[in-house]
């Protein structure tokens, strides 16, 4: 029953209610506290911008500013290795001049030439040189063959007057056999000669002892028959 007033009450006022009291206050900004701190977000906001414009510039000069970097780089070792190599490249012809004939000029197309001539001049040499070592080197080799095969020492002795006939007929039945004879003693007197040869043979000692035999009596028969 006692709140039945309190609310006819509040239903009759016309005026505003009376507020409790609180210890509280609604926080109210001024105008120009509002316009101090738009403009101090607006000036951040343009500073954020700046910095960033600043750090995208550094970092597209730090760019631009390593390719120089590298190209600089770059030049620099390409300039370096350019002067070594003409360096060695003196060396080399100082090298080579020092090895030509003494009146070779000091220049590198003088220095070219004269290489060039002297290495022509010495294949040449060897050219020749080496000809005539293989002509020494079959000679060699033939003379070994030679020494290889069977010497054979053969005694002759043929009575009859006709001695330089006999020895003549010797000599060619060798050369008939392809027989070559390195060592010929003989004695002649009017009763025949005797003869000791010494013979490189290949074939063997009864062979050429039977064709000498042969020869030997064939010119026996004609003297004989000469002498009839």
């Amino acid at each position: 029953m006692e709140e039945l007033p309190l609310l006819l009450e509040q239903i009759l006022w016309s005026g505003p209610h009376p507020l409790r009291p609180t210890a509280f206050t609604k926080y109210r900004k001024s105008l120009d506290q509002l316009e101090i701190t738009s403009s101090f977000a607006s000036s951040n906001h343009q500073n954020m911008n700046k910095r960033m414009l600043g750090i995208l510039r550094s970092i597209h000069d730090s760019k631009n500013t390593k390719r120089v970097v590298v190209e600089d780089d770059r030049s620099y070792r390409h300039m370096m290795n350019e002067r070594f190599r003409r360096h060695r490249q003196k060396e080399s012809y100082l090298a080579l001049h020092s090895i030509l004939p003494s009146r070779t000029k000091v220049d590198k197309s003088s220095i070219a030439k004269t290489a060039a001539a002297h290495i022509r001049e010495t294949r040449e040499i060897r050219d020749e040189l080496m000809k005539k070592n293989w002509e020494i080197r079959e000679k060699m080799l033939e003379i070994e063959g030679d020494k290889a095969e069977e010497m054979t020492r053969m005694n002759i002795g043929v009575k009859s007057p006709r001695a330089i006939e006999s020895l003549v007929v010797v000599l060619k039945c060798l050369k008939g056999l392809e027989l070559k004879a390195r060592a010929v003693r003989s004695e002649f007197s009017q009763e025949g000669f005797s003869a000791v040869l010494d013979i490189q043979s290949k074939i063997e000692d009864s062979i050429v002892e039977k064709a000498m035999a042969s020869a030997l009596t064939e010119v026996d028969k004609n003297f004989q028959s000469d002498f009839q």
